[in-house]
């Protein structure tokens, strides 16, 4: 059985518009969205003549239709869809590429896991109302209605910090009407309880203990087992992650942050021998990626983190971006793509010469990304330094347009930032002296922590441009001194020796500080340096 049968049954459901009571759960509107777009983008690629298609639509439904009442039908089977098989194979192709609406659908892929799931998806905000059923206090109904509401509300309006204050005020009020909840319902409530301290940077590793209590409390659910696998991951609890990630896997094979668990646990110094033993299927997850993306690096362990990242694709290419708001639901997964984004910028090759010109659809969904995130957490209960992504932004218009506006806009983030990052310093300075501030790009540079080689070199360059000679050669030793692989700077290394024959100083830097203990590309590019 693929990991994917059943599950075109239950998506087209949906994407066809047509809706099964008996199979009515509670689903987001982005997970709707998501379904609908592979639909429509499977009925293109099925059907090309646009003036059949609504016929041809029509025919799936019926499909659909005549199945919906059988259990784990794959309508890919030709003996079941005729000719249609096709657009149901093309239809779960687009389904994984559609993060959120494969994971929703990949758990109920057979009637098995459905039968389970339709509890689990009654969410904890459900179970609460349940259980308060039994209680004959009006009052402490509505109390529970009041919290829940503002509850619900907070955490879309990215204030988790007051959403977990209306769940204690919850449980208070549970003690002051007597009510007794059952293990069920305080599980549901550390479940929330753990969504919100996730996000509450000061309360250290509570929200790993929040979904560990739900899971000792209500260990059928699969939320809460996956909650808890990674919950003792992160608290380097080795031993018992690896057992709930065996349980875990064993449940679903392709369980995302199970497998980041089995991987990350593993004593291995390079990453690319740890993902191969992954499923595909599962290295094309985005939550995977984006937790073995952070984890590793944080991990700090590995050898081929660049080689890792770019075989198994770790940092997607953002070269769309569909422009749906950034909610609280999907957070986690734009907080990865601005990660994405970020990395795509800073590969970027810098010039000293010019604005890097590239087509306007090159950075426009990155920006709009950009946007998005940052509107989203502007005034939120979100613990973050948000300046050095209005920098990044800032830094991304002035490339699409030249306006020297967004350069000082770039300049006020950057001096707003607690800490001044080195790539941060180099694109700023060298947005500077682009727009004609050689003074403002060499105050940046001098006030920079630990320069590195491309900002000295930069350096060099604005003191060649403001014919600071002194001040040249002095830089020009402190860049020399701090090298010792040249292949990357063989251009900077013979600019040097012309700069200094034309201010007739040739002789304040000796041959030996341009190549003792320096490792050259090859010896010809060695001796021709001498010989300048």
């Amino acid at each position: 059985m693929t990991p994917m049968e059943g599950l075109a049954s239950f998506g087209i459901s949906i994407g066809a518009g047509i809706v099964i009571e008996a199979r009515k759960l509670f689903i987001s509107t982005e997970v709707r969205k998501q379904i609908n777009k592979a639909f429509e983008e499977s009925l293109r690629e099925y059907c090309k003549n646009p003036d059949i298609r609504e016929k041809e639509r029509q025919k799936i439904q019926n499909i659909f239709q005549k199945a919906s009442q059988q259990t784990n039908i794959d309508l890919r089977n030709d003996e079941i869809s005729g000719d249609y098989a096709r657009f149901f194979s093309i239809f779960e192709t687009k389904l994984v590429k559609q993060e959120s609406a494969y994971r929703y659908l990949k758990e109920i892929r057979d009637e098995k896991r459905y039968l389970e799931i339709i509890s689990e998806f009654q969410t904890a905000i459900e179970t609460l109302k349940e259980e308060l059923k039994n209680t004959s206090s009006s009052e402490l109904e509505q109390e529970y209605r009041r919290q829940v509401k503002q509850y619900k509300s907070n955490l879309e309006n990215f204030k988790p910090r007051t959403a977990f204050s209306n769940l204690i005020a919850l449980e208070k009020s549970f003690e002051n009407y007597q009510f007794n909840p059952t293990d069920i319902m305080k599980s549901s409530l550390e479940t929330l309880k753990g969504q919100c301290l996730e996000y509450m940077l000061d309360k250290k590793n509570e929200w790993q203990k929040a979904y560990i209590r739900a899971y000792k409390l209500n260990g059928k659910s699969r939320e809460n087992l996956e909650n808890a696998c990674y919950a003792y991951f992160r608290l380097n609890e080795d031993d018992k992650a690896e057992e709930l990630a065996d349980l875990l896997l064993g449940l679903d094979e392709f369980n995302s942050k199970a497998w980041v668990v089995k991987c990350l646990i593993k004593k291995n110094e390079k990453l690319c021998d740890v993902l191969k033993s992954v499923p595909k299927i599962v290295t094309e997850d985005l939550i995977f990626k984006s937790l073995i993306h952070i984890r590793s690096i944080e991990k700090g362990t590995y050898a081929d983190l660049a080689e890792a990242f770019r075989a198994y694709n770790i940092l997607i290419d953002i070269t769309e971006f569909n422009g749906e708001p950034t909610t609280f639901e999907n957070f986690r997964e734009r907080a990865y793509l601005v990660n994405c984004a970020s990395s795509k910028i800073a590969s970027l090759y810098i010039s000293f010469n010019e604005r890097i010109q590239l087509p306007a659809d090159f950075f426009s969904p990155i920006l709009a990304l950009l946007n998005s995130y940052l509107k989203a957490i502007e005034n939120s209960e979100i613990t973050s330094d948000t300046s050095s992504l209005k920098f990044l932004s800032s830094y991304v218009q002035f490339l699409m347009s030249g306006k020297k506006g967004f350069v000082y806009t770039m300049k006020d983030f950057y001096t707003q930032s607690p800490k001044q990052q080195p790539y941060n310093s180099l694109i700023l300075a060298n947005s500077l002296q682009l727009i004609g501030d050689i003074k403002g790009a060499v105050e940046v540079i001098t006030e920079a922590e630990n320069p590195t080689s491309e900002i000295l070199a930069l350096k060099l360059v604005c003191f060649e441009k403001l014919d600071d000679i002194d001040n040249y050669i002095s830089t020009a030793k402190e860049f020399l001194k701090g090298l010792t692989d040249i292949t990357h700077h063989l251009g900077h290394l013979f600019i040097i020796p012309i700069v200094l024959n034309d201010n007739n100083r040739i002789s304040d830097i000796s041959i030996d500080e341009y190549i003792i203990e320096k490792r050259f590309p090859n010896e010809e590019s060695k001796d021709l340096l001498i010989e300048v």
